[in-house]
């Protein structure tokens, strides 16, 4: 499981506060060296804000920064 926190750091102030937050995780269905992937969006309240799925990943070929790109790529907002 990759955990990414977003803050905002106020050049003002220097106060931190959380935006969200990004979970992405493996869904068990890959194979070695193919992974299938979701990801879940969550504001700074913890409610979930988008979803991404992203199958078939190379993931002894690529890294995790691919990984993320292809998250964002693939991210599906939940409507308003």
């Amino acid at each position: 499981m990759i955990i990414i926190n977003i803050n905002l750091h106020s050049a003002i102030d220097h106060s931190i506060s959380s935006l969200g937050s990004m979970v992405i995780y493996n869904d068990g269905t890959g194979t070695k060296d193919i992974g299938n992937y979701k990801a879940t969006f969550f504001d700074s309240k913890g409610n979930t804000i988008a979803r991404a799925e992203v199958d078939c990943f190379p993931r002894t070929k690529k890294d995790y920064l691919d990984l993320m790109k292809a998250v964002l790529k693939n991210m599906k907002r939940n409507k308003k």
